[in-house]
């Protein structure tokens, strides 16, 4: 744990809140919140992450029991590109941040991992780690969509994410396989900002009532290992 004194650490001690929706709205939700002043803070990018936990799922069953104060540990990249970075993502209460180490290379065992997004033509190729601190190891597959959205004031940030699809890596003759993708019934918004910002939902009240949108604990991983069992 020593060298996760070399991570950047972003966006730390903001409030994170998650709302699913059904797909059918998603450029109805999108389209409302552009009329509210947000405007596209960057481009929007496929997200593919690997989660890691021990063999008992622990990571995962304290997700599920609402234990406030949790931690997901992942290998994330973009755009189906291979430059890896690991996260921490950190939960103490009702706040969040992440811890990432971008220079992963020299710190863990290596293994290969074949990756079918069937979306491209070609089998796609990469290194994860083999475990972390020894005891984590691969246990689920996530690939979406993100569309990112920030407020005209600048302090409210919104991500719209769908197609929303999982994966359990199969280990076969020394390698992690990822060919089988079972798609979400859900999309999701997450709205983030920073403790310092009062009435963030002043601005998307109505939205939230239009949309029908409720308050959600929802977890990619979680969700992940309850279809993929």
């Amino acid at each position: 744990m020593e060298r996760l004194m070399e991570e950047r650490q972003l966006d730390k001690y903001r409030y994170e809140r998650k709302y699913s929706f059904k797909g059918s709205i998603l450029y109805s939700l999108y389209s409302s919140l552009f009329s509210k002043g947000f405007y596209i803070s960057y481009p929007s990018r496929i997200i593919s992450s690997i989660y890691y936990d021990t063999t008992s799922l622990y990571l995962y069953r304290i997700s599920e029991a609402g234990v406030k104060d949790r931690i997901k540990k992942r290998v994330r990249w973009y755009n189906h590109k291979d430059s890896l970075h690991f996260e921490y993502k950190i939960k103490e209460g009702e706040i969040g941040y992440k811890k990432i180490i971008n220079k992963i290379d020299d710190l863990w065992e290596k293994k290969e991992v074949l990756i079918d997004y069937l979306d491209t033509d070609n089998i796609y190729k990469i290194n994860i780690p083999l475990a972390i601190e020894k005891i984590y190891f691969p246990s689920a597959a996530v690939f979406y969509k993100r569309y990112y959205l920030i407020s005209a004031c600048g302090n409210i940030r919104i991500t719209l994410d769908n197609e929303i699809k999982y994966s359990k890596p199969l280990n076969i003759n020394n390698k992690f396989l990822l060919n089988s993708w079972t798609p979400s019934s859900n999309n999701v918004m997450e709205i983030k900002y920073n403790l310092n910002i009062e009435n963030p939902y002043s601005s998307i009240e109505n939205i939230l009532d239009k949309f029908r949108l409720n308050l959600t604990r929802y977890s990619k991983y979680c969700e992940a290992i309850n279809l993929l069992k």
